[in-house]
């Protein structure tokens, strides 16, 4: 999964753990929001998803956009469409989260309060529109583009389907914690994605296969 020399391959390795622990470390030394953070992890799924429709939709019909406005017309068009496509996956993903915070009495007034909650929304925005056109080239030049985008879209979903599952089978038991302890789920579930991302798929794969 890490190609390279074994000391370049360390140091990937301790860059994916050290970023995806920043969080953990902001929520227990800097006094950051556990409950903002998962609620930002949300959405920032539901970015990613949207990125990789917007990208295909984007794509189609194949012909040629020679004017700024037409490009952006049919960018504007793409995202409208995969954000009602989104809407479909926010409901069922969101749920959990939406417990979550009555659990935990998250305030959605008090988080739009937060300069910084704000900010990193608009971030995520930002990252979801980058997105997209990082897909939508990848798909027009690259043969492999495709199999790629659906491998991304499968890590993404699954990568939140294990926070949904941390959040039903185990967050009871955390009590007041709970955030704090699917922010570290998080964490870890994202880091074995980039890491291991074929062991991740193959996960689903065998639970497929179990129940079929």
């Amino acid at each position: 999964p890490l190609p390279g020399a074994p000391a370049d391959r360390r140091l990937k390795v301790a860059e994916i753990v050290a970023r995806n622990s920043l969080a953990v470390v902001g929520v227990i030394f800097l006094g950051w929001s556990a409950q903002n953070l998962l609620v930002l992890y949300f959405f920032d799924t539901l970015g990613g998803l949207l990125a990789l429709f917007a990208s295909l939709v984007s794509i189609y019909p194949d012909r040629p956009r020679t004017t700024r406005l037409d490009r952006l017309y049919w960018l504007a068009t793409a995202l409208a469409v995969s954000a009602f496509l989104v809407a479909f996956f926010a409901i069922p993903l969101g749920v959990p989260v939406v417990i979550m915070a009555q659990m935990t009495s998250w305030s959605p007034r008090e988080a739009l309060a937060d300069r910084t909650f704000v900010l990193a929304l608009v971030a995520v925005l930002g990252l979801s529109l980058a997105g997209t056109v990082y897909w939508s080239q990848r798909l027009r030049q690259d043969p492999r583009g495709e199999r790629a985008l659906k491998r991304e879209f499968a890590l993404i979903l699954g990568r939140w389907v294990v926070v949904i599952i941390a959040i039903m089978n185990f967050s009871i038991f955390f009590g007041r914690w709970a955030p704090l302890f699917l922010i570290v789920v998080y964490a870890v579930t994202s880091a074995y994605t980039e890491l291991y991302p074929d062991r991740f798929e193959r996960l689903f794969d065998r639970s497929g296969r179990r129940k079929s």
